[in-house]
């Protein structure tokens, strides 16, 4: 398959045939050949439209991979927060516990 064949079948313009053929072969392993003519020769394999799929779905599953771990990890710094500001809390809690029983054992 050339760049020709893919331009007059999808009736596109010889650059942008010529980018989608090299990315699809890129993707796909194809293997590339020069002709007697001197025009890129595309050949690929008969499975090469699982090869593309597994790629095309990695690539639109990246972007919510990434989501998720960004949200896991601001999540994780917020628990952090709110754990350190809690154990805050419960010790100024305590101290003042202790503080005020040991005063009420004082006025005795």
């Amino acid at each position: 398959m050339t760049v020709g064949d893919v331009a007059a079948e999808a009736g596109v313009k010889i650059p942008e045939a010529q980018r989608a053929l090299s990315a699809l072969a890129y993707d796909a392993g194809a293997d590339i050949a020069v002709s007697a003519d001197g025009e890129l020769l595309y050949r690929f394999d008969p499975g090469f439209r699982g090869k593309v799929a597994s790629k095309s779905l990695r690539i639109r599953a990246e972007p919510a991979v990434a989501m998720a771990v960004r949200g896991s990890l601001y999540l994780a710094r917020v628990s952090f927060g709110l754990a350190l500001l809690l154990s805050t809390v419960v010790t100024t809690m305590a101290v003042f516990a202790l503080a005020t029983a040991s005063s009420k054992d004082d006025d005795r």
